[in-house]
């Protein structure tokens, strides 16, 4: 369907080799995404540090990594890789806030622990 489709065409623009930088690195953040949305996580991740050793500035690649953490309810690192993700581009904190995919965060224990134990600025406060 729509997500292997989307799969091939992220790979087929990463396989012509003309993308270099933040487009390439968005290109595997597109393969990631359709990778989680086939359940295919262990290889989105992949995707998703693929894009982020290609360009560091990338936060979206740590940010769809944090969504999958959120989404398997490992809350603790969902929440620090959100942190690191916002960290590298603040505007990341604003979309965090509306994603469905951390809504398990914003009622667990774990996003209250953020607030209150010393961190500075949780990622969805």
């Amino acid at each position: 369907g729509r997500y292997a489709e989307g799969l091939d065409t992220a790979d087929r623009g990463i396989a012509l080799g003309t993308s270099t930088g933040t487009e390439l690195a968005l290109l595997h953040i597109r393969r990631g995404i359709n990778l989680a949305d086939l359940g295919r996580r262990p290889e989105a991740r992949a995707a998703y540090a693929t894009a982020f050793r290609l360009d560091p500035s990338c936060g979206l690649a740590l940010y769809n990594d944090a969504c999958l953490d959120a989404l398997e309810g490992d809350h603790v690192t969902a929440l620090a890789t959100l942190g690191r993700a916002i960290a590298v581009d603040g505007d990341l904190r604003v979309l965090a806030r509306h994603d469905r995919d951390f809504a398990s965060l914003a009622a667990s224990a774990d996003s209250f622990a953020c607030v209150s134990a010393r961190v500075a600025a949780c990622p969805l406060c």
